[in-house]
């Protein structure tokens, strides 16, 4: 890395080398950055952001002591006052320069024992430039103290803040929340019934025909969705029975403890709740019933139990959209079979 130099005219009065504003705006960036990932810290009660926001603040502190002291004012011909981050000031020769080694980002001068850094970063007077010049030729160097290297300290500097800054955002959940695109309706038909999802949801085959006996499963995941049709020529009248009497039917073939309800569309549904031994996880079923004109629907939403509330809404809604090949099955009068609806 090669020190820049500035020219006369662009450096400060006091000083021969010192850290430029821009420097300095970038700490203003990174401080703005991460009081915002402080007050989300706080306001999300991700206490750990709020610890990291707090380890940044000296941090940045020292950063500002940096850009603020650190500099090189030439005296005289021979002598230069060398002032470090934290104020403290100290005097040298030029002709006691031992050694200058130049680094990646930085240049170290040995003077005497002493050890003195000017970051890649520094702005450089044309004056010090050229005796740290002479130096480097006199140790035989290649290295020049000249004015290439601006750009790449500038680009590094830029993507350090843009990382800083996508770092606190991602970590407080702004980018998840901003890169979440809303899923687009998908309608899937099989079999006679046809349900609008989204199109996250995926057709698969668990559970279906021969081996499962349900008709379709659908999941996203997160939510699956199985639908059974049981036609009425499975029994004598069985067409003649009600969605409530069907779904009490149900109940009472499968030992549940639960009672027929009405959702707030008035589609007719009960709910129970299934341990499963092999994964240990307990899902809570929506259990909707349907009257085709060829048979019963049960239509089953399955979510894990402590995600049931989450997804309620999103259950109504979907259950709202079902619709048959064959239409709605029209009832006539009630065969009798009671079934209490709460």
């Amino acid at each position: 890395m090669k020190i820049i130099h500035t020219g006369k005219r662009a450096a400060p009065p006091k000083a021969d080398m010192f850290m430029p504003r821009a420097m300095l705006v970038c700490l203003i960036l990174i401080f703005l950055c991460d009081a915002l990932v402080l007050v989300l810290g706080i306001l999300t009660e991700n206490w750990a952001e709020v610890l990291l926001s707090c380890v940044y603040l000296p941090l940045g502190i020292l950063w500002f002591l940096w850009w603020k002291n650190q500099s090189i004012k030439i005296l005289d011909e021979d002598t230069f006052r060398y002032t470090n981050m934290f104020g403290k000031k100290s005097i040298h020769s030029f002709s006691r320069i031992s050694h200058i080694q130049v680094y990646l980002s930085s240049i170290s001068v040995l003077v005497g024992r002493k050890r003195i850094f000017i970051d890649g970063g520094a702005r450089v007077t044309k004056p010090l430039a050229q005796r740290l010049n002479e130096i480097l030729e006199q140790q035989g160097s290649r290295y020049r103290v000249g004015k290439v290297g601006k750009g790449r300290m500038a680009i590094l500097v830029v993507c350090a803040v843009i990382i800083g800054v996508l770092s606190g955002l991602a970590s407080s959940g702004i980018l998840d929340a901003a890169d979440d695109t809303p899923s687009g309706d998908k309608t899937f038909s099989a079999d006679g019934i046809s349900i609008t999802l989204t199109d996250e949801f995926l057709n698969t085959t668990w559970a279906t025909g021969d081996a499962g006996g349900y008709n379709t499963v659908y999941s996203n995941g997160a939510v699956t969705v199985i639908t059974l049709k049981e036609e009425f020529s499975l029994v004598a009248g069985f067409e003649g029975y009600t969605l409530e009497e069907y779904a009490q039917l149900t109940i009472e073939a499968n030992a549940m403890d639960t009672a027929v309800k009405r959702d707030e569309n008035g589609l007719i549904y009960f709910d129970h709740l299934f341990a499963d031994p092999e994964a240990g996880d307990t899902y809570y079923y929506y259990d909707y019933v349907f009257k085709s004109g060829d048979a019963f629907w049960l239509v089953q939403f399955a979510v894990l139990e402590e995600e049931a509330a989450s997804y309620a809404a999103d259950v109504a809604h979907w259950a709202k959209s079902i619709e048959f090949e064959a239409g709605l099955y029209v009832e006539g009068a009630h065969s009798g079979v009671e079934g209490d609806v709460i």
